[in-house]
């Protein structure tokens, strides 16, 4: 039973975008906009996805089109009608896209979990992390030009009170304590990281409710990656670190549905059929899940880097 309850608050949510690259121009949403798959700004469609991760696998469980404010316009009419794209159907950024997606599946009770993820797309909105469920956590990446103003410095007393970019508190020696772990298990070993975390303001006016956890992840490749997190300041490193870790599934997710369930594989046009077919492979995951959890004879076959692979 304990080890029940555990996976159970081990449940993590993920928050991204990924885009579809389109030749043609009837497809609904399709416009000229950035494109991950690309590296460049091309014809695409772009969508906004949730993910639930736990020890026990993970999948998508929902999404949305997001539609270009153009597709609003009086050139677009015909192309809105030809698509079917519902008249009730308003612009909405890929921002509320997402906190509308997360509110349903939150409401139903199904997935249970303690953290939201996302990339720094949604996280350097303070409004979008406002807007998330007042009982979550949230581990939300930024950019590395981020402003922040120390908690506390006695040292770096300029820190405090003019505040400086992410960055340029990893620069700044002797502030950091970085602390190494096992991410996940490669060819040749252990694969580890370097962490660290330090108390922050994201307001120079320094207000309680301001206050923020600032987590650095050293990769690696010596990438450092950064976050934001309203989680108390009692929660535990290595939770930090796990949490760390689940922002990797959706990206696994993404990878999987392309390759092995058709995710980026149709030809429809319409917003009713885009939504069911993106429905239908998320469907299709589950059922995977589901079976990988039935036959697997690794408990950890899994589970994402940065958890444990016991699942207790």
């Amino acid at each position: 039973m304990r080890s029940r309850i555990q996976k159970r608050r081990e449940g993590v949510w993920s928050i991204d975008a990924s885009e579809f690259a389109k030749k043609g121009k009837d497809s609904v949403g399709v416009a000229p906009q950035y494109c991950g798959a690309l590296g460049k700004t091309a014809n695409c469609q772009s969508g906004v996805f949730i993910c639930y991760s736990s020890p026990n696998g993970h999948a998508l469980l929902d999404g949305g089109l997001y539609l270009p404010q153009c597709w609003f316009t009086e050139n677009y009419k015909e192309r809105r009608e030809k698509c079917r794209v519902p008249e009730n159907i308003t612009f909405k950024t890929k921002l509320e896209i997402a906190l509308g997606l997360f509110t349903r599946l939150k409401r139903n009770r199904l997935f249970p979990g303690q953290w939201v993820t996302c990339d720094a797309s949604f996280g350097n909105n303070n409004e979008f992390l406002e807007g998330l469920p007042k009982e979550l956590y949230y581990l939300a990446d930024i950019s590395a030009t981020r402003k922040v103003w120390l908690k506390h410095s006695p040292e770096h007393p300029e820190l405090e009170s003019q505040g400086c970019t992410v960055e340029q508190l990893v620069e700044t020696k002797g502030l950091l304590q970085w602390r190494s772990r096992k991410i996940a298990e490669g060819e040749k070993g252990p694969i580890v990281a370097a962490f660290a975390r330090v108390r922050v303001y994201v307001d120079e006016k320094r207000t309680p409710e301001s206050e923020r956890t600032l987590w650095m992840r050293n990769d690696p490749s010596g990438k450092i990656k950064y976050a934001l997190s309203n989680a108390p300041e009692s929660t535990g490193f290595d939770e930090m670190v796990r949490v760390s870790g689940a922002r990797w599934p959706i990206e696994r997710c993404f990878e999987e549905n392309k390759s092995e369930l058709w995710m980026d594989h149709y030809e429809h046009r319409s917003w009713a059929a885009w939504h069911r077919h993106m429905r239908l492979v998320f469907l299709a995951q589950l059922f995977l899940v589901r079976l990988r959890l039935k036959y697997k004879k690794s408990p950890g076959a899994d589970v994402a880097p940065g958890a444990d692979a016991t699942g207790t």
